[in-house]
């Protein structure tokens, strides 16, 4: 079978590997699509970061946002079914830019809906992770809400957060088409970060700010806004001056989150999010812009 390999930074090949065949408690997958992850796979690109990388990385590798179909089960497999399509992340088996992946049974989760696309299932994973972290804080029902950094992460929030209910949903981005596409995702405002109306949202305050972009100012700026909780999980590494008083003065909760490992564990926030993209209230192909064959 063909699999992606990053084999030095900045350059990666189609490689010839053998197909993998399902042990007791496995399934075979033919993947439909894989995802890029826009923070740990472009670091992995770039070879940045990552102190233990070494070049070639493994064929499929870092691929960890997919959704295939079940083409093969090993001994012992009885809840998911050969035709069944089903989304699958970094837990469970092997890296996912590859034709073919096994997965342990109980680490993916069949997509059974016939209205959407099967491919825009692959970010999904994505979409976990920030149901992972919104749990963990407790929830944005009937919240003001300020989402900082209209990356991919920070777009798939204010989905989420429309999803569950918030009340007003503000989204702070210096692209002016990433605020565009916020817009469409579902936020109610959309502003630079250096407009008057972020200043303004710093003397008011809101309850529930997520940060999603790692940059120190959105950082700093997220603890002036919110006068509740804020969510830091846009990645940044290296220290940060951040003024501490403000989680006095303000009242602060500070919340980190780490991929899927929130509340309720990994698989089950993947439930989640296919629950939400099956009945509509999610739409992953916002999150497209292109495509490699």
């Amino acid at each position: 079978m063909r699999a992606l390999q990053i084999v030095e930074p900045m350059k990666c090949r189609v490689v010839e590997v053998p197909t993998p065949r399902p042990s007791r408690g496995e399934i075979l997958v033919r993947m439909i699509a894989s995802s890029i992850c826009n923070q740990h796979e472009l670091k992995c690109w770039r070879g940045e970061g990552y102190y233990w990388l070494r070049y070639p990385l493994p064929p499929g590798m870092p691929g960890h946002e997919g959704v295939g179909t079940v083409v093969e089960r090993g001994e012992g497999v009885d809840k998911v079914d050969v035709g069944d399509v089903v989304a699958l992340t970094g837990m469970g088996g092997p890296p996912l830019h590859a034709e073919y992946v096994v997965r342990r049974e109980d680490a993916v989760v069949k997509v059974k809906c016939e209205r959407v696309s099967p491919e825009y299932a692959a970010p999904l994973e994505l979409y976990a992770c920030v149901i992972a972290a919104i749990r963990k804080s407790g929830g944005v029902f009937g919240c003001r809400t300020v989402v900082s950094g209209l990356g991919p992460a920070g777009l798939v929030a204010v989905q989420v957060m429309r999803a569950a209910g918030a009340a007003h949903i503000v989204g702070i981005e210096p692209n002016p088409e990433r605020r565009r596409k916020a817009l469409e995702c579902g936020a109610d405002e959309v502003y630079h970060p250096e407009s008057p109306e972020v200043e303004r949202l710093k003397r008011e305050g809101v309850e529930y700010v997520f940060e999603a972009s790692g940059h120190p100012d959105s950082i700093r700026n997220s603890l002036k806004i919110s006068r509740d909780k804020v969510v830091l999980f846009g990645y940044h590494e290296g220290e940060i001056p951040i003024n501490t008083a403000l989680w006095f003065q303000h009242d602060l909760t500070v919340y980190g989150s780490r991929a899927l490992s929130g509340r309720g564990g990994g698989i089950e926030n993947l439930r989640i999010a296919v629950d939400l993209y099956c009945r509509g209230a999610i739409d992953p192909s916002k999150l497209v812009t292109h495509r490699i064959r």
